[in-house]
């Protein structure tokens, strides 16, 4: 590679000599290097060589493209420089004759030919901010990856519309990494692959076998399809609200009540000042429980969090339901004072607050589960936001509850406390005690007996 003399076949035979991409990765190299891909994702399972793969594609790249800036990304500085730089693997990767230096400091290495391999972390998207790459692009585990990091430096790839290869397994729960899958499969532009575990053909099928089984016989068949099968598995048994996933998402127009006069709105607030305002309207029959979640809100900007911004938001919305409803009502998260305090100022809206003291986390949970199980709660398509929090909403690896995109989630809560659903209402008559019940059912009866008091235990 000095002064440019190594001929590229030559090269590329060198690097293939000491590590060879298997049957699987060889029609990803080919979509980056022989047919002009851009946008490339895998979808890759456990053990499948996500690593080693992303190692010989930026040596090849680097070593193709003269003075090229290439860029491994993963999802936390500390992991790129704990699996990829503290074990030498990305700099013993090619061969050694090939390269200038080494940055341990700034995770670089610079080849001869003027190009380089910078390791980074999605945790430090400041330090990248404004920088306009001229090589390759790989963001390595994507799903773990801070959707804000991605969001910022993507455009940067546009000056010299550079390649990317996005890598990883899937997620427990819907984010990024479904949204840039989903597009992938659709778009003519991208090129998708799957690469479950089984397509290495250095993994054994007996060890497939045996892992399978005991995901199996320890409840975890998700595990072993997002894992091992590269797919993407709605629920699983840390969901919080697997009976969602079996709930219908109709338009509104398809379930819009042909007697609104009899049916009540309830606008529920979850307010917020600088995370996500979450908004959800409910319509409600207060004679049959049923209940319509039809429209929302999910303010994510700051400046239009402001009160006077979401009542003009709510009030645009329910215009077109004035006077052909029972009644309209307004509900709100009952530690959120200053909201209701600002709404007072200038409108005459009646605020009504949750019950959030007295249902606690859990008994909340329980209530709109309830409210699923009996067949009452309806959300319609219109609500991408509501479902998606539902959908998304599992606990940790150690079972607790998560506490972040809930917004809406807790606006429909406190909407179903407001009104008036309670979690007793579905427990069952209790039978009174035999001994404890009136054996007498007449007056004259009751006369009759205690004329005979020695009768009397």
């Amino acid at each position: 590679m000095s002064d440019g003399l190594i001929d590229l076949a030559e090269a590329i035979q060198e690097l293939n000599s000491r590590w060879k991409p298997h049957e699987a990765q060889i029609p990803i190299g080919r979509a980056l290097f022989y047919q002009g891909a851009k946008d490339i994702f895998v979808c890759a399972g456990r053990n499948f060589g996500k690593t080693e793969l992303a190692g010989y594609c930026s040596w090849r790249y680097a070593a193709e493209h003269p003075g090229s800036e290439n860029y491994i990304f993963e999802p936390y500085s500390k992991q790129a420089r704990e699996i990829l730089w503290a074990s030498q693997r990305i700099q013993n990767f090619g061969p050694e004759q090939w390269v200038e230096g080494l940055n341990t400091t700034e995770m670089r290495i610079t080849f001869k030919n003027g190009s380089f391999i910078k390791l980074e972390g999605s945790d430090n998207s400041a330090a990248m901010a404004g920088i306009k790459p001229k090589g390759l692009i790989i963001y390595d585990e994507f799903k773990d990856h801070r959707f804000t990091s991605i969001d910022n430096f993507e455009p940067n790839r546009a000056a010299f519309d550079v390649p990317a290869l996005f890598i990883g397994t899937p997620p427990m729960v819907h984010n990024h990494y479904v949204d840039y899958m989903d597009l992938a499969k659709s778009d003519s532009n991208w090129r998708f692959f799957h690469a479950p575990t089984s397509s290495n053909p250095f993994i054994k099928k007996s060890w497939l076998e045996r892992k399978k089984a005991e995901k199996i016989k320890m409840g975890d068949l998700e595990g072993w399809l997002r894992e091992y099968e590269a797919l993407f598995v709605k629920g699983g048994k840390g969901s919080i609200f697997p009976q969602f996933f079996k709930m219908s998402r109709p338009n509104f127009d398809e379930v819009r009540p042909k007697d609104l006069n009899k049916w009540q709105i309830l606008v529920s607030f979850d307010p917020a000042s600088t995370s996500v305002f979450g908004v959800v309207f409910l319509l409600f029959n207060e004679w049959t429980k049923q209940t319509i979640v039809f429209d929302e809100l999910y303010v994510d900007d700051q400046a239009l969090m402001t009160a006077r911004e979401i009542h003009r938001q709510v009030e645009e919305k329910l215009q077109s339901y004035l006077k052909k409803v029972k009644d309209i009502r307004f509900g709100y998260d009952e530690a959120a004072a200053w909201f209701r305090n600002e709404i007072n100022e200038f409108s005459n809206w009646w605020l009504e607050p949750s019950s959030k003291s007295d249902f606690g986390v859990d008994g909340y949970i329980n209530l709109v589960r309830q409210h699923m199980n009996k067949g009452l709660l309806t959300v319609c398509a219109n609500c991408p936001k509501l479902i998606w929090e539902l959908e998304s909403y599992q606990k940790d690896e150690n079972g607790r509850i998560p506490k972040e995109n809930d917004h809406n989630i807790n606006a429909l809560q406190y909407g179903l406390s407001c009104l008036g659903l309670r979690l007793d209402e579905d427990k069952p008559p209790i039978e009174t005690d035999p001994d404890m019940q009136k054996r007498f059912h007449r007056w004259e009866e009751e006369l009759e007996f205690s004329s005979t008091p020695a009768e009397i235990d």
